[in-house]
């Protein structure tokens, strides 16, 4: 499924909250790991123990004490993967550059593990911003870890127990179907079929000729139809523990608070090309989940092949 998992790291605890979930990935899928420091020497954007000698060696000294800092530091995080098969990549450049040219050596079989958040202050890069900025500039898959504080656990493994698919009832929503009941498979997952009868949907029924009750009870009878269909097909495929349900209200707000409430779960949902993330569920819905959502959450690339 994915034969290369990219972790772009910046030397904090918050970016190496997504190795617990690397370790689990490339153990299931005999994935080779590449640990990815980038630095970049003119911005200043460097590992924060160095800004103070870096204003007084030559620019010569300067790459090269970053250089043997960051191999250091890969090095030993690599000591923690076990019998992963590691390399350590020391990338010169921006950051969300270096990540988006390493990630396209082989896009469709990479998948990219990074956290939302990393350093604050003048050593910061995995921050949000870089985030953003590879979710939509890669084809790879794209693993999301959210961390919660710098407390995180960045030993073990992680801990999964279902499966959360949001759907809309797009083809290109279902792109994530395959990568989920593959996981399921692999970790013995359940699967949690969701799809919103959204606010925006809801908003039609004024102007719907048999009013709100009739509208929004052919919404819900329709998803329902629809998810059972899904459901069924993952049933055929020997997916056993399959369940989806029908809810209201803002779908971003439903998704991410659905997997709050199951808890050790990973939310699978589709993304698309080099414009940003896909119209698949309503515009900008799986930004927001990536954003705000507590639970892991991979997105699928559309055009990938898993």
């Amino acid at each position: 499924m994915f034969s290369r998992i990219i972790v772009p790291l910046d030397g904090s605890k918050l970016a190496e909250a997504v190795l617990p979930y690397v370790r689990v990935f490339a153990r299931a899928f005999d994935s080779k790991v590449s640990l990815l420091q980038a630095m970049d020497l003119e911005s200043g954007s460097f590992p924060a123990d160095l800004i103070g000698l870096m204003s007084e060696a030559k620019a010569e000294e300067t790459r090269e004490l970053a250089r043997r800092t960051g191999e250091e530091y890969l090095a030993r995080l690599e000591k923690t993967m076990g019998a992963i098969e590691v390399e350590r990549i020391i990338g010169a450049g921006q950051p969300d550059k270096v990540i988006v040219e390493e990630s396209g050596r082989d896009s469709a079989t990479n998948l990219i593990a990074m956290s939302t958040h990393g350093r604050s202050g003048i050593g910061r890069w995995i921050v949000g911003s870089v985030t953003d900025k590879v979710t939509h500039n890669v084809t790879s898959s794209m693993l999301v870890v959210r961390p919660d504080g710098e407390d995180n656990q960045v030993e073990g493994e992680a801990h999964l127990r279902r499966i959360i698919v949001p759907l809309d009832g797009s083809e290109v929503s279902e792109k994530a179907l395959p990568a989920a009941g593959e996981l399921a498979r692999k970790f013995s997952l359940d699967i949690s079929l969701i799809r919103v009868v959204s606010t925006v949907q809801l908003s039609m029924a004024g102007d719907w000729p048999t009013g709100y009750p009739d509208v929004l009870g052919e919404l819900e009878n329709e998803a329902r139809d629809y998810l059972g269909a899904k459901e069924r097909e993952l049933t055929t495929q020997g997916i056993d523990r399959v369940e989806s349900q029908v809810v209201l209200g803002d779908t971003a707000a439903q998704i991410v608070d659905l997997a709050r409430r199951y808890g050790e779960s990973l939310v699978v949902m589709t993304c698309t090309g080099r414009s940003g993330l896909s119209r698949a569920l309503l515009g900008s819905i799986a930004d927001r989940v990536v954003r705000s959502c507590e639970a892991p959450v991979l997105l699928v690339h559309a055009c990938g092949t898993l």
